[in-house]
């Protein structure tokens, strides 16, 4: 995440608000044909802070197509707990998930989009949209005040509860999962499974999971 200000103002063929996965894969193939793009992040760090339990499927990391080695441990199966304490076990042995650094991740995707030419704007969200011609001006707040730019396009990547979307009067969504996380330690954790515990005591409308980082330390989640 280098000093991006040298590329900032003025024109872009595209504007992408939000540097998570889907804002920085956007913008990098955006840049790859060709087009000027800004993307912009609200927070002063790409990755942080993190709203995903990191784990995913090996076609994830295909994917992406990141560089960088982001795999912290292997998955190879589940334990799904019912509220009567039954319990299902599934897997045969073979890498079913990967546990991956979810903010390297989005901080890999960020760098390889500023690579292929997209410039990085940290600190800067959208705050308003107007139409300008047969495209749109895009006024944003930064941590220097505020800045207008000019686009054809606008990509909302700003997460589930858009900024964007509200602005150009798109539905949001009708409901939504509320979810805590942490990491620690658990005696005698199982280190190849995630456990999933399910029932209306515990995550109502959701679940409760573990997921095994190595080592006796586990990721923690719960959501309802």
């Amino acid at each position: 995440q280098g000093d991006t200000m040298t590329g900032f103002g003025g024109h872009y063929d595209a504007v992408v608000a939000g540097a998570g996965p889907a804002g920085s894969a956007a913008a990098r193939h955006l840049a790859q044909s060709g087009a000027r793009v800004l993307l912009l992040e609200e927070h002063r760090e790409v990755g942080s802070p993190v709203h995903c339990s990191g784990l995913v499927t090996p076609r994830t990391l295909e994917e992406a197509n990141v560089e960088t080695d982001l795999v912290l441990h292997i998955v190879s199966g589940a334990r799904i707990y019912s509220p009567s304490g039954n319990e299902l076990t599934l897997g045969d042995g073979r890498t079913r998930a990967l546990v991956i650094d979810r903010a390297g991740l989005d901080r890999a995707l960020a760098n390889t989009a500023q690579r292929y030419g997209a410039y990085l704007e940290l600190g800067a969200k959208v705050t308003a949209i107007e139409s300008k011609g047969t495209g749109l001006r895009v006024i944003m707040e930064r941590h220097s005040g505020t800045s207008t730019v000019t686009t054809q396009l606008l990509v909302g990547a700003d997460g589930a509860h858009s900024r964007v979307a509200r602005l150009a009067g798109l539905d949001g969504p009708k409901e939504r999962v509320i979810g805590l996380g942490a990491e620690g330690t658990l005696p005698s954790v199982d280190e190849e499974r995630v456990q999933v515990f399910v029932g209306r005591s515990l995550g109502p409308g959701w679940f409760g999971c573990t997921i095994p980082l190595g080592n006796g330390r586990v990721r923690i989640g719960l959501g309802t």
